[in-house]
Parts: C-alpha cells; structure tokens; sequence
C-alpha cells in the first residue's frame, strides 16, 4: 500500500507485535526481524517534535475537546505512539 502511494520516499514500518520492520529504500522493500526496537531521535526530529506538540495546543480549543470523536478516528490503543498530547 505505502509503497504505492510514496514511490519516491523511504520509510520503515515496524510491527511490534511481529517484531518485524519493512523498511523501503524507495526501490525495494526488504523485511527485518527484531527482539526489540530502540530508537534514537535525532536533533532535528525533536525539534520538530516541540513544534508539532506547540502547533497542535495552540489551535485546539479545550472547549471543543471530544475524545469520543478522537476516539473514532484513531482508537485509544494507538495514542501512546503519537508525538501531541491527547
């Protein structure tokens, strides 16, 4: 599916539960297995990271917070991974 949408991008995936990543090189697609996975932020990711979480705080309304929406469109279980406050 990624490969098809982002052709020209490298990106990896990583199934935790597996304990499996496909990374892809923006040519071809290889599978890894792993124990675990421990990654290392660089700079530059964190710095937008700050960003991310400044800009999502700054246009959310606390008044017009719905969690059961929220909730909807991307279950509870998957918060943990994103980078903004929920």
């Amino acid at each position: 599916h990624f490969k098809n949408r982002i052709k020209r991008e490298r990106f990896a995936i990583y199934d935790k539960g597996r304990k499996m990543i496909v990374y892809y090189d923006g040519e071809k697609a290889e599978i890894f297995f792993v124990e675990s996975l421990e990654i290392e932020w660089s700079d530059e990711e964190i710095e937008y990271s700050k960003l991310w979480k400044t800009f999502h705080k700054t246009i959310s309304i606390k008044e017009r917070e719905n969690k059961k929406l929220q909730q909807s469109n991307l279950p509870k279980y998957y918060w943990k991974y994103l980078v903004e406050d929920m």
